[in-house]
């Protein structure tokens, strides 16, 4: 409920709608694996608009499901991403702020701590782009990191540090 009173608040304080928006879906309860699942089989590409991850499961889990990935470039997806994997969109470097009564937990918890905030304008452009055909699809890391970033690598991995 507080997560839509904050969607409602943040509409009034832009003066803006979401009717005013292309279509836009809010999910405010938790999916399925299955249902994850069906997302990634109806969409052709992913876009995360990040602060900052230690690890972003769900980028992983669009990119093995073959979808075209928009990301920020900062954190774990340049740990794992390649150029090439995905369209990065750039960021800058600014105090991590919580908007809305949903964040004000966190506010405490990152006091005086920052975050990447990705460039809205060039997420655009990207999208755009990916839109209207001038951005052309690179191929999907799938193979890569499934190989990579499987619980068997991660085995062998293990086993080698031992």
């Amino acid at each position: 409920d507080q997560f839509l009173a904050d969607i409602s608040a943040t509409q009034r304080e832009l003066g803006l709608a979401l009717d005013d928006a292309a279509p836009i879906v809010l999910m405010p309860a938790l999916l399925s694996e299955r249902q994850m699942l069906g997302l990634y089989a109806a969409a052709t590409h992913y876009v995360s608009m990040s602060c900052g991850e230690g690890w972003d499961l769900v980028t992983m889990e669009a990119a093995l499901a073959g979808l075209h990935l928009v990301v920020p470039r900062h954190t774990a997806y340049l740990e794992y991403l390649h150029e090439g994997d995905a369209e990065f969109i750039p960021t800058t470097l600014v105090p991590a702020t919580f908007p809305g009564r949903t964040g004000a937990e966190d506010q405490v918890f990152f006091k005086g701590s920052s975050w990447w905030r990705p460039d809205e304008e060039a997420a655009a452009d990207i999208i755009r782009g990916a839109i209207d055909g001038r951005r052309a699809r690179q191929p999907p890391p799938s193979a890569r990191l499934a190989s990579t970033y499987s619980w068997e690598a991660a085995g062998r991995r293990l086993l080698e540090l031992l």
